[in-house]
């Protein structure tokens, strides 16, 4: 007679449950816990007594090998800049304002020659004379300031008072707008 065998294989426990590999785990996770509240402890240790290494030097000062170089640089850049600021200042100004100005006034008396209506209209106006107010008392300062830095004998009081000069003619004053 032959008979067929239906049932499943017969499953054996130490195949499936690996008892090493369990303990091998286990195992390691232990040290790596046990290592863990060691770098506990002392970083805990450092955050409440603080944490210093012990082969400091306390007499150790901080030195540059390129410090005298550098000074010694500095040193020229500063004594270029001084000769450089008594050139600009012992120069006599290009532009003559004064010539400017003339030339201004004969081409408006040339404009008022050949106008068909008159332009004194525009010097009634208050907004125009505040404006030229404004330009002659600007004017004052900067003369002002001219006379004060010639007489001033250090380079440095005239270096600053030079920039400062300069620092106020790069913004253009123009005349207020007139709303129609």
């Amino acid at each position: 007679m032959s008979v067929v065998d239906n049932k499943p294989p017969s499953t054996y426990m130490h195949l499936h449950i690996k008892l090493k590999k369990l303990q091998m785990e286990e195992e390691r996770l232990t040290t790596v816990e046990r290592d863990n509240r060691i770098l506990l402890q002392k970083m805990a240790y450092i955050m409440k007594y603080g944490g210093s290494v012990d082969n400091q030097k306390h007499d150790y000062k901080k030195k540059s090998l390129n410090k005298t170089k550098r000074q010694r640089e500095l040193l020229r850049i500063t004594h270029e800049n001084l000769a450089i600021l008594k050139r600009i200042t012992s120069k006599e100004p290009h532009y003559n304002h004064l010539r400017w100005k003339h030339e201004n006034q004969i081409n408006q008396q040339y404009l008022n020659n050949i106008s068909k209506f008159p332009h004194k209209w525009r010097q009634g106006q208050s907004h125009y004379k505040l404006y030229q107010m404004q330009q002659l008392a600007a004017n004052e300062r900067i003369r002002q300031q001219v006379d004060t830095s010639q007489q001033q004998n250090t380079a440095e009081t005239a270096l600053t008072t030079l920039l400062n000069q300069k620092r106020g003619s790069l913004v253009p004053k123009s005349p207020p707008l007139i709303k129609i």
